[in-house]
């Protein structure tokens, strides 16, 4: 997580029509601004998005901290708040044992991802794909997203989960005496294929991809993505990434 590696970034942080920036420093959040919001109101706000979009950037100069109160203590802030509105349901942060978890990805180490994002962009260059993200199953966390037309993000990371808990109950129930290895489940309508696919070199972490069928072919569109995935291999993260 950004606070416990004491990455001193900005992250610019986009959901559907709005946006915001949250700013931390050796890993503590000192700052926040969204619309005419104060940095506290901001930041309670933003907290809880479920992101389409982060990106981290340098941290500029700035002026006296602007926040004084922990990032965990914010988190636990925002979601009380949300669930106090009745229309939004409850979001806690990474690591609570109740409820649902939040979407907040930029709490990830930066080599997660940076190496989600480099994926992604190498995903979206082959023919056909409409939709890409990468998802963490176990924490339920939309990793990385990307789409050229409209895809439902909201709750894409449950749903995805779901489906894979019901594959494992389905082949375990087999009877194999060694569970089999899924390299990918499809899904197939008239007009598109829907892919995903277990990274292997980072278990819990899924590739989903949507392809246009009028212009994918299935056995190369496996192959392409196959030879990409073999890239996602997220390291421990570097000293410079702590600075």
């Amino acid at each position: 997580m950004l606070q416990y590696e004491q990455c001193s970034c900005r992250l610019r942080i986009r959901e559907r029509n709005r946006a915001g920036e949250i700013f931390l420093h050796q890993g503590r959040l000192v700052h926040a601004a969204y619309g005419s919001h104060t940095p506290r109101q901001a930041a309670l706000e933003i907290l809880v998005w479920d992101p389409i979009d982060v990106v981290l950037d340098p941290l500029p100069d700035l002026p006296a901290p602007s926040l004084q109160e922990s990032l965990d203590y914010l988190l636990l802030e925002a979601a009380r708040l949300q669930d106090e509105r009745p229309s939004t349901p409850l979001s806690l942060p990474i690591g609570s044992s109740t409820g649902r978890l939040s979407s907040a990805k930029w709490l990830l180490p930066l080599n997660i991802l940076r190496s989600a994002e480099e994926l992604l962009h190498g995903v979206m260059e082959l023919p056909g794909v409409s939709v890409a993200a990468i998802l963490d199953r176990e924490r339920r966390l939309l990793v990385a997203f990307k789409q050229r037309v409209t895809y439902p993000a909201q709750g894409l990371a449950d749903r995805v989960s779901e489906l894979f808990l019901a594959m494992d109950a389905l082949l375990a129930g087999m009877g194999n005496a060694t569970a089999p290895t899924v390299e990918d489940l499809l899904v197939t309508t008239t007009s598109e294929i829907l892919m995903l696919r277990p990274l292997r070199n980072s278990p819990g972490f899924v590739l989903l991809t949507v392809f246009d069928r009028s212009v994918s072919i299935l056995g190369l569109a496996r192959t392409q993505l196959a030879k990409l995935a073999e890239n996602f291999h997220p390291g421990p993260s570097s000293s410079s990434e702590r600075s």
